[in-house]
């Protein structure tokens, strides 16, 4: 969630337009809720791969920095493309099997059907970019 947000506000601040810009409010405001919700079901942030996911959306909101107007935004929708794609594979292989309450295996499911909606949109988007 806080790497989506970011990296969402960042295309913003750049001046993103049109249905980039729309794209990257949703994420906002989607990934807010769920990061919301996630929070309270008390998850272990301090986990080695919390850290290391953090360390990594770092790395690339800092190469994103780099650029601006039309390759930002396409390099944006693409940094979007590839976050929801191993959001998903990190959801399914790993997050919702592992899952021991119920109301956790709920949560990630309902967040499984957002970030699959969400690498949807980033797909058309990147479509329509090329």
């Amino acid at each position: 969630n806080d790497h989506e947000i970011a990296a969402s506000k960042q295309a913003l601040a750049k001046g993103v337009k049109g249905p980039v810009a729309a794209y990257a409010q949703m994420m906002i405001d989607q990934h807010t809720e769920n990061r919301k919700k996630t929070s309270a079901l008390n998850p272990e942030n301090a986990a080695p791969d919390a850290d290391g996911q953090r360390k990594k959306s770092e790395r690339a909101l800092a190469m994103l920095n780099d650029k601006s107007g039309d390759v930002y935004s396409k390099a944006y929708v693409a940094a979007m493309v590839k976050d929801h794609t191993e959001a998903l594979a990190t959801l399914d292989g790993k997050l919702i099997p592992a899952a021991g309450r119920a109301e956790v295996r709920t949560h990630l499911a309902v967040t499984r059907e957002h970030v699959a909606n969400h690498l949807a949109q980033a797909k058309q988007l990147n479509g329509a970019a090329n």
